[in-house]
């Protein structure tokens, strides 16, 4: 009788994993600036020993896969001083430097060692460093042979009629006929969510609803048409709305957003489902995408909504001629409504204030 085999999970980052769920700390979202890339992390503790350079020494020799746009090099080294990271900043400028005092290599259970992640931060490699020169001439053929190497569709839903076209041209005339402000984006700083703006990343200017009976029968419509189909699709219950917003992203300022998620901070983090409606169809550019799945990209006719998970990585394209209206909401559940509140009161507690209580 032949012996049992032990197919046990080993501690550590393996094969077939998702990077997402050991890289929850402060390097989380490092990657999404290179949307649709290869990803090569090599985790070296000191950046100062020979296998350390060695390795830093043959990523820069096998650069031309970030150079073409199909890759992006990182390095996780132990905390340094700013002149030591500049210096190897300097040195090797294909790579991207992280620094902690070994966190990182703690999350992924694996030291000195190399990692390549796709473009969904699933990892397909893990190596010593000894073998980065064989694992780089891998790589380097799946990023010739494609920019987004899973190549699947994303997951999303494209619903048709959600708004009618009266509604779409109504909710456009709203927004020229309102107060439109230019739009930041929300980054972690002391415990709360700050507005930070950079017209190279976003440039987007919104307007928020106001008139009660057409927040209403926006919210109606959504209910309706896009409930249903998100219980159907991913099994949640959504019954809370964030927002009745208005967007419009102009040709002339060069409109556009770029790659990010929607729940990466203490302010958002209760979000569950974007939404995207176009309002109208004269324009060229303003696609918006999912490059950790595909490099397909999406110009909705009108009053179609785009609906996805908060969570995934999402970009939209700078917009080549005219405008490009778009009404753009949040959906939730009663779990989020309470993770909402849980951050509210924390970010409160952290300015020092009384607690309020937030509407949904």
């Amino acid at each position: 009788m032949s012996e049992p085999i032990d197919f046990a999970l080993k501690p550590g980052v393996q094969r077939g994993d998702s990077a997402f769920l050991f890289n929850r700390g402060r390097h989380r979202l490092a990657f999404d600036s290179f949307p649709g890339r290869m990803i090569a992390l090599a985790l070296l503790g000191s950046p100062a020993d020979r296998e350390s350079v060695a390795a830093l020494e043959t990523l820069a020799a096998h650069r031309r896969p970030t150079d073409e746009g199909g890759a992006a090099f990182f390095a996780h080294i132990a905390e340094s001083d700013s002149s030591e990271r500049a210096s190897l900043e300097a040195r090797f400028p294909a790579v991207r430097f992280l620094c902690d005092d070994e966190r990182l290599s703690t999350a992924f259970g694996v030291a000195r060692a190399l990692l390549v992640l796709d473009p969904m931060l699933r990892v397909v490699e893990v190596a010593p460093l000894a073998e980065v020169e064989r694992i780089l001439a891998g790589l380097e053929q799946r990023a010739a042979g494609s920019t987004c190497g899973a190549g699947a569709p994303a997951p999303i839903l494209a619903l048709a009629d959600v708004f009618e076209p009266e509604l779409c041209r109504h909710l456009v005339d709203c927004f020229e006929r309102g107060e439109a402000r230019e739009s930041g984006f929300m980054q972690d700083q002391g415990g709360r969510s700050v507005e930070n703006f950079d017209g190279e990343w976003k440039r987007r200017r919104d307007f928020h609803l106001t008139d009660p009976a057409l927040i209403a029968a926006v919210r109606a419509r959504i209910g309706r048409r896009i409930g249903p189909e998100i219980r159907k699709a991913f099994q949640m219950a959504v019954t809370r709305i964030e927002r009745d917003l208005i967007a419009r992203y102009d040709a002339e300022t060069g409109g556009h957003f770029g790659p990010h998620r929607d729940d990466t901070g203490v302010a958002v983090a209760h979000r569950r489902f974007a939404v995207s409606i176009n309002l109208n169809a004269d324009f060229d550019g303003g696609e918006i995408s999912f490059p950790e799945y595909s490099p397909q990209a999406f110009k909705a006719a009108p009053g179609t909504a785009i609906v996805f998970s908060a969570s995934i990585l999402h970009q939209v394209s700078r917009v080549m001629r005219g405008r490009r209206y778009v009404f753009l909401t949040f959906l939730f559940d009663e779990e989020g409504e309470r993770q909402r509140q849980a951050n509210l009161k924390a970010a409160q507690e952290a300015r020092g204030q009384p607690q309020l209580v937030a509407r949904a």
